[in-house]
C-alpha cells in the first residue's frame, strides 16, 4: 500500500472528505488528491502534517497497513518498556517460524 492509498482509506474511515483533510493538513483539496492518486509523493513535512491531522504516527502512512500498526501500537500501549522489550524479542524469535510454517502450506 502506497503512502496515498494509506492516506486515504486512513481518511475515509476517519468520515472526512479531501478538503477537510487538507484544512486540517494546512495545504489544497488538490493537493490531497494528488497524494492519494499517486499523482505526487508528499514531502516529510507534509506527511508529518497530514500524520497530525489523522492523529496518527508518520510511520503509519509509510508503514502500507495502517489497520495492522495501529492494532500493534494499541496492544503495546499499557505495557512497560520492558514489557516491550521482550515481547519484541520473543517476535523476533516467532518471525522465522511463522514464515517456515506458511512455506510449508502452501
Amino acid at each position: 500500500m502506497t503512502p496515498g492509498e494509506t492516506i486515504a482509506l486512513l481518511r475515509r474511515q476517519q468520515g472526512l472528505t479531501q478538503e477537510a483533510l487538507a484544512e486540517r493538513a494546512d495545504t489544497t483539496q488538490r493537493h490531497i488528491s494528488q497524494i492519494e492518486n499517486g499523482d505526487q509523493q508528499p514531502g516529510l513535512p507534509m506527511l508529518q502534517g497530514i500524520a497530525e491531522a489523522l492523529d496518527v504516527p508518520s510511520w503509519v502512512l509509510l508503514y502500507g497497513n495502517p489497520n495492522i500498526a495501529i492494532e500493534i501500537l494499541s496492544l503495546l500501549a499499557d505495557c512497560s518498556s520492558t514489557e516491550q522489550a521482550r515481547l519484541f524479542d520473543m517476535l523476533a524469535v516467532l518471525k522465522p517460524v511463522v514464515r517456515q510454517h506458511l512455506t510449508v502450506e502452501i
